[in-house]
């Protein structure tokens, strides 16, 4: 009987002996190939859920302010927790493909940066994502990141404002605004 079990044991080892060599091949294969990617663009490898930078972010203050708009929106004591943002509540499109003016703004007395989200209320769709603002960044006007266009109409939405840590790029809390998005034709 023992000579039965350890000839169906050495079965079992052998056949996973193989799969641990195939397997160990592959893991080798795939650090070759991420290092190969990381040494030709000199890039680190990240997760693909890491936040990027909003590519098209100016920096300053968001256009059309008044003194008084600026001035009470930076005396705001803001701390690490704290997110402080302007957003446009009735963004108005001339057409579903193009630029609107979305006046997206993380002001120069926010700490950590901030990514804007927005979502249809009808569907949940994302519409929008910003990319990171850094402090004192602002977006005027962009297009609509949709794969089917809005139709022509009003279309209420929900702006998630995630506040991410500047050192680690960790989500550290999030805020939501209601806004109107108006496709006019």
């Amino acid at each position: 009987k023992s000579g039965a079990v350890g000839k169906v044991v050495k079965s079992l080892f052998s056949g996973a002996k193989k799969w641990i060599i195939f397997g160990g091949a592959a893991v080798v294969f795939a650090g070759a190939a991420v290092t190969s990617y990381v040494v030709m663009f000199n890039q680190p490898a990240t997760p693909a859920d890491q936040p990027v930078f909003a590519p098209n972010a100016q920096i300053g203050i968001l256009p059309g302010k008044t003194d008084e708009q600026i001035e009470e929106l930076l005396s705001k004591t803001i701390d690490e927790n704290t997110i402080a943002f302007s957003i446009n509540s009735n963004a108005v499109f001339d057409n579903a493909r193009a630029k609107g003016n979305l006046m997206l703004e993380s002001p120069s007395n926010n700490i950590n940066y901030i990514e804007f989200v927005i979502r249809s209320n009808d569907t949940g769709d994302i519409l929008y994502r910003s990319g990171l603002l850094k402090p004192n960044q602002y977006i005027l006007e962009d297009s609509l990141q949709t794969k089917t266009p809005l139709a022509k109409g009003s279309h209420e939405c929900t702006a998630d404002i995630t506040l991410y840590d500047k050192e680690t790029l960790q989500a550290k809390g999030m805020v939501q605004a209601a806004l109107t998005i108006t496709i006019k034709t």
